[in-house]
């Protein structure tokens, strides 16, 4: 069994001027607790600093001297509940802050009179900021442990204010006042000049990020490890009555007191669903840093894969009961829902007899529905629930031909698949023989997967792909045909160089509509490549995700600083940071087809859910070129533009 270490801290008496708080220290204790009695830790690896205790020495000690006690296939845990701030950067760091600032959490002692050192001993004390927090991460990750980071504090302020307002904090909002003078040089963890090259040369957290308070908190730091960040960039983590607690821990609490194993995955779910009933414009967010997919996946404070299974999760927000599934899973109007206690085990989800009521979708979304429960009666708007689905009203067509032995077999493993279903118009077709599965797309660019052998190893392949091409097309062509949201209310502007018949660079700029075509061509065996922007022409805020579909079955969202970043009216931004996008063909290949879809929305929402890995042995025919050129879905009214490319050799 591997062992845990945890560093808890809860800070409420903050000294003057800093604002007290109220919950934070019931955070801390109660987050021990469940440490303690749940996860069966022994008393002697959980270092809990509360209040006067929790200095911004003791705070670096603790990752030092306590966390990094773990070994290659232990768990550290580092959990915060207090004050985040914001600071002005300077020097070397203005390079890679756009807003000029950096995020920090703030200890006990940071705003006390004390000195960094001889030439700055009249300077109070520091908070511990977003360069120093990366460089204790990788000390611990560096050991090989797996580590989860809880924080329940605020990291943003005002970043546009002017330095001689005044920040008026309200009454139970975990920020404090941001400082009005830079940390000195000497007051880092490390040279400055070392951090930025540590930020630059490692890019496993900005590929993964979910907001940009999130991100500075893990950017640069090497190794496995996952954040639950309380709240987004622009918001205040706030305190719940309750207990007190903060908002965010208390709904952390309420799903952990289940004592069921839980993943990453459906951890934060829960959590986030909850924490939107209670406080609808604070939006915690889960950070995976390293395999995205086995990290979200795994079990909280575990290394053991916990498949989320074949539910969805179900809620009360403000009299309308929601489940955070929609169009991406292929849910529509008319689906239907069976709905069981939260703590229901597989075997009881398998029996409808055991559901509690039934609930029919009214409204889908990409990754959250509206329902209609048959008896609201037996459901209690203050609790969770586990939704299966029992009726599907669409699903991708595919046809099954061949062999009647081997498509028995396959038929069987396809029977309860919430993905595809055989049906007219195929998009997928599996040929069956007595040797194995090959596939076709009729009237597709893709590239084809398999063959599959026809053993059950082979066929759950099978089926794994052919699920894996429905959720991808379910996600290109997303749609609301329903939407408020018009066609000129967001430009998506497209730029690229191509040659004219003389040979001479000709510039070409296009806005692409709803949807549309963009064919390029190799030049002089160079590959060709695109800028592109995205800008809010309405008149209020909208929030966007950008989609990366290639041709080998991924879908990534690296383009956007965040992977649902939101633009307020007039503001545009650049895709990948003004840089161009270029669209390189693999060796061998002259033709790939790639689907660029932008996803508007008037609420956020988590964009994390359109993201899917590589179809691994599909053949690639091209790369684009996704990776940052510097280190660095919507539950109600939403639109898509789609942009296919097509890249000849």
């Amino acid at each position: 069994m591997p062992n845990l270490y945890a560093l808890v801290v809860g800070i409420d008496n903050y000294p003057p001027p800093v604002p007290i708080l109220r919950g934070c220290v019931n955070d801390a204790n109660a987050f021990r607790r469940i440490l303690l009695e749940q996860y069966n830790v022994p008393p002697d690896q959980v270092v809990t600093l509360l209040n006067a205790d929790a200095t911004r020495e003791a705070v670096i000690d603790g990752f030092r001297e306590h966390l990094c006690k773990a070994k290659a296939g232990d768990i550290a845990v580092f959990f915060y509940a207090g004050h985040g701030s914001q600071e002005p950067t300077t020097g070397v760091f203005l390079a890679i802050e756009p807003d000029y600032k950096n995020e920090t959490i703030v200890c006990y002692d940071s705003r006390l009179p004390r000195g960094y050192d001889l030439a700055h001993k009249d300077l109070e004390g520091c908070d511990l900021i977003d360069k120093d927090f990366a460089v204790l991460i990788q000390n611990v990750a560096a050991t090989g442990a797996r580590l989860t980071l809880v924080l329940d504090s605020c990291h943003s302020g005002s970043a546009d204010r002017d330095a001689d307002d005044i920040e008026v904090i309200p009454p139970g909002v975990r920020r404090a006042p941001a400082r009005e003078e830079p940390q000195p040089d000497s007051a880092y963890l490390r040279k400055p000049t070392e951090i930025v090259a540590l930020l630059r040369n490692m890019d496993a957290a900005s590929s993964t990020d979910r907001t940009k308070q999130a991100r500075r908190f893990v950017e640069g730091a090497s190794g496995s490890h996952v954040l639950f960040a309380a709240c987004s960039d622009s918001e205040s983590a706030n305190e719940y009555h309750l207990g007190p607690h903060g908002a965010f821990t208390y709904c952390l609490l309420q799903v952990l007191l289940d004592g069921k194993p839980i993943s990453n995955q459906e951890l934060y779910t829960r959590t986030h669903d909850l924490l939107q009933s209670l406080y609808p414009i604070q939006h915690s967010h889960l950070v995976p840093v390293g395999d995205e997919d086995e990290l979200r996946n795994s079990q909280f404070l575990g290394l053991t894969p916990m498949p989320r299974g074949n539910f969805f999760m179900a809620w009360c927000d403000r009299g309308a009961w929601k489940i955070d599934g929609g169009r991406l899973y292929n849910l529509g109007v008319r689906d239907a829902v069976a709905l069981y206690p939260a703590n229901s085990s597989a075997d009881n989800l398998a029996d409808t007899t055991k559901a509690l009521t039934t609930a029919t979708l009214t409204a889908a979304g990409p990754s959250e529905s509206t329902v209609a429960v048959a008896d609201v009666s037996r459901l209690d708007p203050q609790q969770q629930y586990k939704a299966v689905v029992t009726v599907r009203a669409g699903r991708i067509n595919i046809r099954l031909d061949g062999d009647p032995t081997a498509l028995t077999e396959l038929r069987s493993a396809l029977e309860f698949s919430v993905y595809v279903q055989e049906g007219t118009s195929p998009r997928f077709i599996v040929r069956a023989g007595s040797d194995g599965y090959q596939f076709e797309l009729p009237n597709s660019a893709q590239n084809i997967p398999g063959p599959f052998d026809a053993t059950p190893d082979g066929i759950q392949s099978t089926v794994a792909a052919l699920e894996h091409m429905a959720r991808w097309t379910m996600r290109v062509e997303l749609s609301n045909e329903s939407s408020s949201i018009a066609v000129d209310d967001v430009d998506l502007a497209v730029s690229y160089y191509d040659k004219d018949s003389q040979n001479h660079d000709q510039f070409h700029g296009l806005y692409v509509p709803p949807l549309a075509t963009l064919p390029l061509q190799y030049r002089n065996d160079q590959p060709p490549s695109i800028r592109m922007r995205v800008t809010n022409r309405s008149l209020s805020t909208l929030n966007f995700a950008f989609l990366v579909c290639s041709s080998d079955w991924q879908i990534t969202t690296a383009f956007l600083p965040q992977e649902c970043i939101t633009l307020n009216p007039t503001e545009e931004i650049p895709l990948r940071d003004g840089d161009p996008i270029t669209m390189t063909l693999k060796p061998g290949a002259t033709e790939a087809h790639d689907h660029m879809v932008l996803v508007i929305s008037r609420d956020p929402f988590d964009a994390a859910a359109f993201a899917l890995p590589k179809l691994t042995n599909a053949a690639v025919t091209r790369d684009i070129d996704t990776s940052p050129a510097a280190p660095p879905p919507p539950p109600g009214d939403f639109a898509t533009r789609r942009l296919e490319i097509i890249t000849r050799r």
